[in-house]
């Protein structure tokens, strides 16, 4: 069982832990290491838009990972990634499936890259609809 809580600006530094991981950064749309002060500017900005939604993933009252949610027009563009002590455990789905709960009004889409097998996974055991394949698998709820 997970739960997601709204991030905050005390997170700042526990993303940035997560950020620069190997796997997180080798399955990143953009794979550049991500530098401190780069990382709060970007923070910042995410905390304080109303077209964003960041959330901490808790297991067990542990923070496992983030979901954030980019909203333009309706539609909420997924970006998500699990603390690696916590990968292969299924948090992706549960998050994935979580999300869909905590913001229903909203179209959710995700897009992987067709090497992000463990993503990929978790999007078809949530129920998303894959729309696209190629190098980007696009995915779709609601």
């Amino acid at each position: 069982m997970i739960s997601l809580r709204d991030a905050n600006r005390d997170d700042c530094d526990l993303l940035f832990s997560w950020v620069n991981d190997e796997v997180v950064r080798k399955n990143s749309l953009n794979t550049s290491i991500v530098d401190l002060d780069s990382h709060i500017k970007w923070f910042n900005s995410k905390i304080e838009s109303s077209n964003c939604k960041m959330f901490i993933i808790v297991k067990d009252d542990i923070e496992v990972g983030q979901i954030r949610i980019d909203i333009d027009d309706k539609i909420g563009t997924i970006n998500y990634s699990i603390d690696h002590r916590y990968r292969k455990m299924g948090i992706g789905e549960l998050a994935l499936n979580e999300i869909k709960n905590k913001l229903p009004e909203l179209k959710l889409s995700g897009t992987v890259k067709k090497e992000n097998i463990a993503s990929i996974r978790a999007f078809q055991k949530a129920d998303y609809k894959q729309y696209d394949s190629g190098d980007i698998i696009k995915f779709l709820w609601n």
